[in-house]
């Protein structure tokens, strides 16, 4: 089984363009001592993602070739951990990816929604 994810294909030099990116096919991830395979549900597309592609922020600089780093709700597909099952929702930091492995203790574990019959 294969993993899509957008890449960085150029880093930005003005307005960003569709050429900046690009979409690739990875191998799965697995996830190993205490990681958890997450399925991203929804990401954060917003200004700071562009701030980290002109460098250093609160975080590392985005580089060519990297999966473009975002924050997202995922969803656990397997688990590695005591406190995360498969089916908790979660935030984290993700890429711009179908799945993704993260090391546990950086996910926060969402609480249940009170979802009603319309």
């Amino acid at each position: 089984m294969t993993n899509r994810q957008i890449t960085v294909a150029e880093l930005p030099k003005g307005q960003l363009k569709p050429d900046n990116f690009t979409l690739t096919e990875t191998d799965m991830p697995s996830p190993g001592a205490g990681e958890v395979l997450l399925r991203v549900i929804l990401m954060s597309i917003d200004a700071a993602n562009r701030s980290w592609l002109q460098g250093a922020t609160y975080r590392a600089a985005v580089k060519q070739g990297d999966a473009m780093p975002t924050y997202a709700i995922c969803e656990v597909v397997e688990s590695n951990a005591p406190k995360l099952a498969p089916g908790d929702i979660v935030a984290a930091e993700a890429t711009w990816s179908d799945y993704i492995v993260a090391p546990a203790t950086g996910c926060r574990k969402c609480p249940p929604s009170q979802s009603s019959a319309i």
